[in-house]
């Protein structure tokens, strides 16, 4: 506002977020050359995200096992971090978010809600590419 004068004009409200963006767990499986300097293939599932009971796979073999359940839990979690961790892509979650979804999941065995909460901003449209 200017002070002098009386007719001030309503502050400007931001814009909008933009919308979110997510690449797919087969995105991420086809371009490990684009993962986020801060994670390894090599990287342990079980240490990144604090979660003992999943067992000692790397993020990489995360991403390519079969299953439901924890594995499939798996394999969104690391996608998300992914996703999350990487400037181009406005993901829904931090990466701090991400790691406290899926601990709570572990930490409770409720792997589906975790999952579909992932999978859901997962797959919304992937900016980076074929």
């Amino acid at each position: 506002c200017n002070r002098h004068s009386h007719d001030c004009e309503p502050e400007h409200t931001p814009p909008p977020p933009p919308p979110s963006t997510g690449c797919s767990n087969a995105y991420w499986k086809g371009h490990k050359n684009k993962w986020s300097k801060s994670f390894k293939n090599g990287d342990r599932f079980g240490a990144i995200f604090q979660v003992d009971s999943a067992g000692n796979r790397s993020l990489s073999d995360t991403l390519d096992i079969d299953g439901g359940g924890s594995k499939e839990l798996g394999r969104e979690a690391v996608t998300a971090l992914l996703n999350a961790s990487n400037p181009d892509v406005h993901y829904h979650f931090t990466p701090t978010e991400v790691k406290a979804i899926v601990k709570h999941a572990f930490d409770t065995k409720d792997y589906n809600t975790a999952t579909s909460q992932l999978k859901q901003y997962n797959n919304c449209s992937c900016p980076l590419g074929n």
